[in-house]
């Protein structure tokens, strides 16, 4: 709520899948709001769209390349049944396909969460990490905001914090 998102990082089969699902329930029926998935075509086809008629929930379903060509976000296509200032949860399953941030589908998300009233996002990753550290500093900047924005936690800055991290030696850590 406080940043407006959140990762749900943890392995595969483990429970991300409900986690999402829940948190599109609240907003569909307890909010009445409007809520978007984006997800792989096969996720979104098979396990997405088998929730969604299981529990008789209405939200919009696209894959990352219907993102990424969407007419209302710069692409040649229209994706959207609605508006993007419309969705006020966004959520994305296999999120680490969004780490580069100079990606087409990455652009269009970026543009899709721009707007008011801010839009919640929920990004699902079993594998946050998947190149260095800083997939996981792309994931969050999604939500983050600006870079101070964790300075109440005693993170003034999270680019440095991640540079700091990125430049430690991996086999000498310790808690």
């Amino acid at each position: 709520e406080r940043y407006n998102g959140v990762i749900v990082a943890d392995g595969v089969g483990l429970g991300k899948t409900y986690i999402g699902g829940e948190l599109l329930r609240e907003a569909i029926e307890d909010r009445r709001q409007r809520a978007l998935l984006i997800a792989p075509a096969a996720l979104r086809d098979g396990p997405w769209q088998t929730f969604q008629n299981r529990f008789q929930l209405y939200f919009e379903r696209i894959s990352y390349e219907q993102l990424a060509d969407e007419r209302q976000l710069g692409g040649e296509h229209p994706n959207l049944l609605n508006k993007p200032d419309e969705y006020a949860l966004v959520v994305v399953d296999e999120a680490q396909a969004f780490r580069n941030p100079s990606t087409r589908r990455a652009l269009a998300l970026r543009r899709l969460l721009q707007g008011d009233p801010p839009k919640h996002l929920v990004l699902l990753s079993a594998t946050p990490v998947n190149n260095s550290l800083w997939d996981l500093y792309y994931l969050l900047s999604y939500f983050a905001g600006h870079d101070a924005v964790f300075a109440d936690r005693g993170v003034r800055s999270l680019r440095e914090r991640f540079q700091e991290a990125v430049a430690r030696d991996p086999y000498d850590l310790r808690p």
